[in-house]
């Protein structure tokens, strides 16, 4: 039976992610077949933002009861997304990834619901790039496999035509401009809503040899299948960046973003929420990381 080890290649990168403020949280799960050049790994990128209007005002009679939803998917067939992919490479080419994005599908939802004492945003967008390159060299019983592709992170405009027109995935005002465009008005220029939505790089920050890490070689053991397990050729390697420790270092602690005072009539307040990032990778085979350069 033939056995496969996975090396995972990952540059630290000093300045290419650096000053980014991180006031979300971005999620990734990936499979990394041993046999496939290509992976379908899902960004998911989670931010929830709060309006507050503690002295009542304009904006609290025109936010509290609204209930509001966007959703949609972007694919190969929607306008813009090949820029998409081109925005996507751009950055992968930044973070010396051989990866390659040859399409993605995108699926953005926004909530608004308002209350007599704040509204709040909440935000989710699956980002599932299809990538192959990521394989740089594979021998007889060894692959050696670039991971830099994990710090997905686009610092422009996102813009693609859905049926509320054209509409940029990566800053959460676009979804005010939809949903309740005079509001969004009155809050132009307000810096946690024109935060870049798209970033994964504090994925990328945190190194493979500092995430937890575990092998299941439950597919390859004898009579895997009379206990029905599915069975297979290889072990599967898990790795996770959700765990904290002595050797891993601390988590950032999660908590609330800075108030941002907004002067109209009344005084508001908007703030988003962070979280921890997570990520979990898991590789058909035995994984030794190396360091190709830091």
């Amino acid at each position: 039976m033939r056995r496969i080890v996975v090396m995972a290649v990952f540059w630290v990168m000093f300045g290419a992610v650096s000053g980014v403020p991180h006031v979300d949280a971005a999620q990734l799960d990936v499979m990394i077949p041993a046999d496939s050049d290509v992976i379908e790994p899902t960004f998911q990128f989670v931010r929830i933002i709060y309006i507050q209007y503690p002295d009542g005002g304009e904006l609290a009679g025109m936010l509290q009861d609204r209930d509001h939803v966007i959703a949609f998917t972007a694919d190969n067939s929607t306008q813009g997304m090949d820029k998409v992919v081109q925005q996507i490479n751009q950055n992968l080419k930044d973070l010396s990834s051989s990866a390659v994005a040859t399409s993605a599908v995108i699926e953005y939802h926004s909530t608004l619901q308002g209350n007599a004492e704040y509204a709040v945003i909440e935000y989710k967008i699956k980002l599932m790039p299809h990538i192959t390159g990521h394989v740089l060299a594979r021998a007889f019983e060894t692959s050696t496999v670039d991971s830099n592709w994990r710090g997905i992170y686009v610092d422009e405009p996102v813009v693609v035509d859905t049926e509320y027109g054209l509409f940029d995935i990566n800053t959460p005002k676009a979804a005010l401009d939809v949903m309740v465009p005079e509001i969004a008005e009155k809050l132009d220029g307000v810096t946690t809503l024109e935060s870049t939505m798209i970033d994964a790089s504090k994925i990328l920050e945190l190194p493979l040899s500092k995430w937890h890490s575990l092998f299941d070689n439950t597919a390859i053991i004898p009579g895997a299948k009379e206990y029905n397990f599915s069975g297979g050729e290889y072990v599967i390697t898990h790795y996770s960046m959700g765990t904290c420790g002595v050797f891993t270092g601390l988590c950032d602690k999660p908590e609330d973003g800075p108030f941002e005072k907004v002067s109209l009539d009344k005084t508001y307040l908007v703030r988003s929420i962070r979280a921890d990032n997570d990520a979990t990778i898991a590789f058909e085979g035995y994984v030794d990381v190396v360091t190709d350069m830091e």
